[in-house]
């Protein structure tokens, strides 16, 4: 067999992990893969901005359940992508990076674009490591997967210097090791899941907390199962969302409480709250008031035994694999027989969700001008079908979208995650488009957060991903802005005004389509036509610069404590 260079090792073990497309954007250091992409039939989604192809990589993860791969360039290139490895890190979102690096010869010369990257990205990864030799590249490979799959996911980072990258080696020195082996899933101890039903069973008003370990586990029929069996409320968030409907009698939305419906209602009364997947984070108030009582019990169940007891004790934690945990559960209740009767507990919850829906409603039907942020999501909602993947970007906006949106299937609603990392929306939007090319993909985001990688629709009109972008523009970074007016006074803002910038012209003017609305009646037809157009689209809403969201006085609160 021919000599293969180590941009050839490379992509072979990429295919060889079922790897069909990286995310990227060219350079010097990282030429060989390209070289060998050519050959080998991987695709290259080239961006226009190394952040943006880290946060489709992420994305990939998010709403594929498969580790997404970023191939990016040594020095800016890297440090560029800093940004959307932190994100995953955040997010637990399981992502290859490999990168290029100078030359190992020229340590400490000042070369082109040299810089000691191992360190600067350690913290944000599961594993990180340099390739010292071309014949090891495939087993590093390997390893880079296993890591970033096994366990709690997470993004891992590969570097390859140019003088490894460059050379050539025989097929036979390279070991190539078996691909995409099954990560065993870590059981459950029966005694402590017998431990779990027995306390379960003894509260008066639990609740079930479902996030991404649901996601990542595939365990959403087992959820359904045996929250059907034992009659308990559901809610979800983060990855998880989706992962039983919003629609199911026994689930309620999002866990997060500042979203209108029954999730106030249910964490601050619960005397028992069962965490799956999912940790107690600022969503949850770190599990404390005014979300959480004081006197409520916690059951955590987590493939991390390091997440068990953070910010707040509990009663019972409990390490192990999403589905493993709720197939013991759902066979120990089983064999308990009749589970208590929860229907008294999950009609009060009922009746709050329906509450806070009405009040939503009314916002949501109001016909001013300029239309509140809530008015503009009851137009979209027009334009959705069922199986529609929802991108959410923004501060305001990203509160906005996710009170008025029900997510009824898993892997069909992202947005930017615990890291708060504005500029993710056209990403995402992107790689879903990829993942499912014959859903409709609609992006919902802030006029502040869509400044970060507008020009990637650049990047949607040369790979003909005709994704939907909806600005909700307020003319500011509106949570900025709604937070000086309530801290500071409304004659105290600086900074974060951005007036009626016209983004639909800038998208139109590179071969896209866009349009101006004002009018709530006018959105519709517009998204309608954007859809029709056949090409990646932006719709420009002029919004309700006053509208608060419960988001902005959260932030306020959080700030000044």
């Amino acid at each position: 067999m021919a000599a293969m260079h180590g941009g050839e090792l490379v992509v072979k073990s990429l295919q060889r992990e079922g790897v069909e497309q990286i995310f990227s954007l060219s350079g010097g250091h990282i030429a060989p893969i390209y070289d060998a992409c050519i050959d080998h039939g991987i695709r290259i989604y080239d961006t226009r901005h190394e952040q943006a192809a880290a946060h489709m990589a992420e994305a990939w993860a998010r709403l594929t359940g498969k580790p997404g791969v970023l191939v990016v360039t040594a020095g800016p290139g890297f440090t560029n992508a800093v940004t959307g490895i932190a994100n995953a890190w955040l997010s637990g979102s399981p992502m290859v990076v490999i990168s290029g690096h100078s030359s190992m010869r020229e340590t400490d010369t000042c070369s082109l674009q040299e810089l000691d990257q191992l360190p600067i990205v350690g913290p944000i990864t599961k594993w990180s490591r340099t390739v010292q030799d071309v014949t090891r590249i495939p087993e590093y490979i390997s390893m880079a997967f296993r890591h970033a799959c096994s366990g709690k996911p997470g993004p891992v980072y590969l570097e390859i210097p140019t003088n490894v990258i460059m050379k050539k080696c025989e097929a036979e020195e390279a070991a190539f090791f078996p691909p995409g082996f099954p990560a065993p899933r870590p059981g459950v101890d029966p005694e402590l899941i017998r431990k779990a039903v027995e306390l379960i069973e003894k509260a008066e008003h639990p609740v079930v907390v479902a996030g991404s370990g649901l996601w990542y586990s595939q365990a959403f029929a087992s959820l359904k199962k045996w929250i059907e069996y034992s009659g308990l409320p559901v809610f979800t968030k983060a990855q998880g969302r989706g992962g039983i409907p919003d629609s199911h009698p026994l689930c309620f939305g999002s866990a997060v409480a500042l979203v209108p419906g029954a999730a106030g209602t249910a964490m601050s009364t619960s005397d028992l709250l069962i965490l799956l997947g999912t940790r107690l984070d600022m969503f949850m108030n770190f599990g404390r008031p005014p979300v959480c009582s004081l006197d409520t019990k916690f059951i955590q169940i987590d493939i991390n035994p390091l997440e068990l007891g953070r910010n707040r004790g509990l009663e019972l934690g409990i390490s192990g694999d999403l589905e493993s945990a709720l197939t013991a559960l759902l066979s120990a209740y089983q064999k308990l027989g009749k589970p208590r009767d929860r229907r008294a507990w999950v009609e009060t919850l009922r009746e709050a969700h329906t509450f806070g829906r009405e009040d939503l409603k009314s916002q949501g039907e109001n016909s001013s001008m300029p239309m509140h942020p809530l008015r503009l999501l009851t137009e979209i909602k027009k334009c959705l079908e069922p199986d529609s993947i929802i991108a959410a970007d923004g501060g305001d906006t990203q509160v906005w979208t996710s009170m008025a949106l029900e997510v009824d299937l898993p892997g069909h609603y992202i947005d930017t995650g615990l890291f708060g990392c504005l500029g993710v929306g056209v990403p995402f939007a992107l790689t879903a488009k990829i993942a499912h090319p014959k859903s409709r993909v609609i992006q919902i985001c802030g006029d502040g957060a869509i400044g970060f990688n507008l020009m990637e629709f650049d990047t949607a009109i040369r790979h003909k991903l005709p994704i939907i972008c909806v600005v909700n523009n307020d003319q500011a970074w509106g949570m900025i802005k709604h937070g000086q007016e309530l801290t500071y006074g409304k004659d105290r803002i600086i900074g974060c005004e951005l007036g009626l910038t016209r983004y639909d012209k800038m998208v139109e003017a590179i071969g896209g389509y866009g349009e101006l609305v004002r009018k709530p009646e006018d959105v519709a037809p517009a998204i309608n036509r954007a859809i029709a157009s056949g090409k990646p689209a932006l719709i420009n809403v002029e919004t309700d610069p006053d509208a608060v969201s419960p988001g902005s006085y959260a932030l306020v609160m959080a700030v000044s404590g």
